[in-house]
């Protein structure tokens, strides 16, 4: 069996081989200048929890803590056919502040790749799996990698925030996963700097199964053409389990009353009654009423997408691959 082939084999079996998955992982950010020169309020880490099932349902949440120790909370909902994602107020992180429902995980529509956390994001190549997606790569070599010796692969073209980039994975030459990967703008390689680098630090064995356990991601500056670095993210997977049972209900949100809800399948934008509705501010408190199922909210029906819209476009900013 070719070199290829077997990197196929090895992680069909890898990817296939558990009903559930659940993580939790912490992000650090070290910036060098994000914060001075765009003027917005950097992260120090952000917390991570991550279910998936074989059957295509998925939840995560995520907990940004900034340098002023404020938080931003999100939760995202997939059933596999409705999504949601939920935005919590700032001032008060237990409360919802607006939900948006449509066809996709978290902002995977907007960004044209997976909105999975790292490492598990580096098993995919866009929304492909990876070893669907290696089929249609090129051997570069075996090389040395981060842990050990690789086989490279080549991958033109993948699409990552809308942007096309031209992807180097090094693949463990024994067990096949991700060790390290390059992304270069898809224009070439040859004259150009990395985009970002994500490289595997340390892997445990888990329930049999080789998993990366501690990795970093290095951002470059594009203003210096690559050569500066940007901010690096140490991950470090706290927990991974797997074949766990999840709780009925875990992949559809319970709408608070006072969430501001946007339905992408309904077209339209949903208040709370305008009798009960809120002074819009960021100290908004939810109101005080029994909690909403996934589709029965508040009737009223106004046109204030934009803000939502503009909340999204920041995530997919910062957190977009």
């Amino acid at each position: 069996m070719s070199g290829k082939a077997q990197a196929i084999e090895n992680l069909a079996k890898e990817m296939t081989w558990w009903k559930t998955i659940h993580l939790k992982t912490r992000e650090t950010v070290n910036f060098v200048s994000l914060t001075e020169d765009f003027g917005i309020r950097g992260f120090k880490y952000s917390d991570y929890e991550y279910f998936e099932t074989s059957n295509g349902e998925r939840y995560s949440s995520f907990t940004h803590i900034l340098f002023d120790d404020a938080q931003r909370r999100q939760e995202n909902y997939f059933d596999g056919r409705k999504g949601a994602v939920v935005h919590y107020q700032e001032a008060h992180p237990e409360k919802q502040q607006s939900v948006a429902i449509g066809p996709a995980f978290d902002n995977e529509a907007a960004i044209g790749g997976t909105a999975r956390p790292m490492p598990f994001k580096f098993f995919y190549v866009g929304k492909s799996p990876l070893y669907e997606a290696l089929d249609h790569a090129k051997f570069l070599g075996v090389v040395s990698g981060p842990l050990g010796t690789c086989e490279k692969y080549e991958f033109d073209d993948a699409v990552f925030a809308k942007v096309k980039l031209k992807l180097h994975y090094y693949l463990d030459e024994k067990t096949s996963i991700p060790h390290r990967v390059d992304a270069y703008d898809a224009s070439g390689v040859a004259t150009s700097h990395p985009n970002f680098t994500w490289e595997a630090k340390a892997v445990e064995i888990i329930d049999g199964h080789p998993f990366v356990t501690a990795s970093v991601e290095t951002n470059y500056d594009h203003r210096s053409g690559g050569k500066e670095v940007l901010c690096t993210i140490d991950v470090e997977t706290k927990e991974v389990r797997f074949n766990t049972a999840f709780q009925k209900g875990s992949f559809r949100p319970v709408i608070e009353p006072g969430a501001i809800v946007h339905d992408a399948f309904k077209k339209k934008t949903i208040l709370p009654p305008r009798e009960q509705a809120p002074t819009p501010t960021n100290d908004t408190a939810a109101i005080a009423v029994s909690p909403l199922d996934w589709t029965s909210y508040a009737s009223y029906t106004a046109y204030g997408v934009g803000a939502l819209l503009l909340l999204a476009c920041v995530v997919v900013r910062l957190r977009g691959r």
